[in-house]
């Protein structure tokens, strides 16, 4: 039921701030592929909020809770995706001569490679790359992404849980400290 796959649970425009906040859980069903006997959990939620900042920044907040221990991944791809700082988190979309700087945090621990995407159009690979974030073993994990859309350079991203659904989150850099 397509329905039930993913659906806007709230959004605000304020001017300068726009923030959209999505559930796609019924999108990750539990899945048995008996031929190779691979598996995985059903999520149980799948909560992505976008936070856009007028000429400062995108910032994206992901809640992902599977229904047992499972490996949960957490993926951005592009045309190119190059690490700048993988011990902080630090990476560069590019695509042509354009690039957008991003920094990804979670509060779980998580190994993090760049491979090729396996995104296609019509069976024919795209030849993106992807960045693969993989926490292992948990049932529950909070990514934080933000993108330098505008180049100011710098942005750093943090935050810290402050109890089962809420977060604080800070943005610091060239001009920012929200």
């Amino acid at each position: 039921d397509m329905t039930q796959m993913a659906k806007v649970t709230a959004w605000r425009d304020t001017g300068d701030i726009v923030a959209i906040e999505g559930e796609a859980a019924g999108s990750y069903l539990a899945v048995a592929d008996k031929k190779t006997g691979k598996s995985r959990p059903a999520l149980e939620r799948f909560r992505r909020t976008f936070i856009w900042i007028k000429g400062g920044y995108v910032l994206v907040l992901d809640d992902v809770r599977s229904t047992q221990p499972a490996e949960l991944s957490w993926l951005m791809q592009g045309g190119d995706v190059k690490a700048l700082n993988e011990t902080e988190g630090r990476y560069k979309l590019i695509k042509g001569a354009a690039g957008c700087e991003f920094q990804v945090v979670a509060d779980v621990p998580f190994s993090a490679a760049v491979a090729d995407s396996t995104a296609d159009n019509r069976k024919q690979p795209l030849g993106w790359k992807q960045l693969q974030a993989k926490a292992s073993g948990v049932r529950s994990a909070r990514f934080v992404s933000v993108y330098d859309l505008w180049n100011r350079g710098s942005l750093s991203v943090s935050f810290a849980a402050d109890g089962e659904n809420k977060w604080t989150v800070s943005v610091k850099g060239n001009g920012v400290n929200d």
